[in-house]
């Protein structure tokens, strides 16, 4: 009796359970959380790109405004840097693929690219949105000779600023860019391992 138990266990131990991947519910749920993503990436590079014209335009007003040549170096940084990330949203924009319909592979692994293209912009925001306009503010305050403790004061307030956003990029990397990203993988696999079987 015992060892008729023990066999029944035994047999019992070794079935597997079959997951079932239910596909209909995948796409759904990433069409839902890429549509999210795109709307918070629109209002982002509307507010982003509405910040730089008017850094452009200020820089540019600054150029007739200040006369020291620091100064009018640092307005000028200003102008281009403000053309920089119009440029840099531009570009990332750009490698968003356009239809949505069912994601087929092809849709994924496009749109896995611009989602990397969007995950190397926060990653690498102290050199490309930070870095500019820093220096430009530093040349700046030094061409209008202001006093050494306003000159810190508005600078540690400056980096303190960037810092913030340097590590709020870094967390939204962690939180959203790499899980979506995961998301998008899994889905190509899964549906590579669907066509494979076919």
């Amino acid at each position: 009796m015992l060892n008729d138990e023990i066999e029944k266990i035994w047999q019992n131990s070794n079935k597997f359970e079959v997951v079932e991947f239910d596909k209909a519910e995948l796409q759904g749920e990433l069409n839902k959380n890429l549509q999210y993503f795109d709307r918070l990436v629109k209002r982002r590079n509307i507010r982003e790109n509405i910040g730089a014209a008017l850094v452009m335009i200020l820089s540019g007003a600054g150029l007739f405004i200040f006369n020291s040549l620091l100064s009018q170096i640092g307005m000028i940084i200003g102008v281009l840097y403000g053309a920089l990330v119009i440029i840099m949203l531009w570009k990332t924009k750009q490698k968003r693929p356009l239809a949505y319909g069912l994601p087929t592979i092809e849709f994924l692994k496009k749109y896995r690219d611009y989602l990397a293209g969007e995950r190397n912009l926060a990653s690498n925001v102290i050199y490309w949105y930070l870095a500019p306009p820093y220096v430009a503010c530093l040349l700046f305050f030094i061409g209008e000779e202001i006093s050494i403790i306003h000159l810190a004061i508005n600078l540690l307030g400056i980096l303190a600023l960037y810092s913030f956003i340097f590590f709020r990029n870094k967390k939204g990397v962690k939180k959203t860019f790499n899980p979506l990203i995961e998301k998008v993988d899994q889905a190509i696999s899964e549906l590579t391992i669907e066509t494979d079987h076919i």
